[in-house]
């Protein structure tokens, strides 16, 4: 059973139907303009690439074991990920939900992310 919608919202966690076992988190346009303004002051415009390239990041610095669980596969309107480690997702939607609620931390991990990330 997947979590509670609200669990890692505005992110969405899924499993798809025509694929048992591969689950994907998505983030949409809508709900990444809520939060651009912290993007913008890292130099970047929020979209589903620059989404990406944070979580990327996070992944290299904060998670790196999750790496080749991860497969990202964003556009300018949606970022996704998707994998067939459920837990792997889980434990980056944990982290990039904590930081699209908590602006501090979300300024701080686009800061993090260095000037090697298209972020930048």
């Amino acid at each position: 059973m997947l979590d509670d919608p609200a669990t890692f919202a505005p992110f969405v966690l899924l499993e798809y139907p025509h694929a048992p076992g591969t689950y994907c988190l998505i983030l949409t346009n809508e709900q990444m303009e809520e939060v651009a303004e912290r993007f913008e002051e890292a130099g970047a415009e929020g979209n589903g690439h620059d989404w990406e390239a944070l979580a990327e990041a996070v992944v290299q610095t904060r998670e790196p074991g999750l790496a080749d669980d991860l497969s990202f596969t964003s556009e300018s309107g949606t970022f996704a990920v998707n994998s067939t480690n459920l837990d792997a997702l889980r434990r980056l939607a944990s982290i990039l939900h904590s930081a699209y609620h908590d602006e501090a931390l979300l300024s701080a991990l686009l800061r993090d992310a260095g000037p090697d990330t298209s972020v930048r």
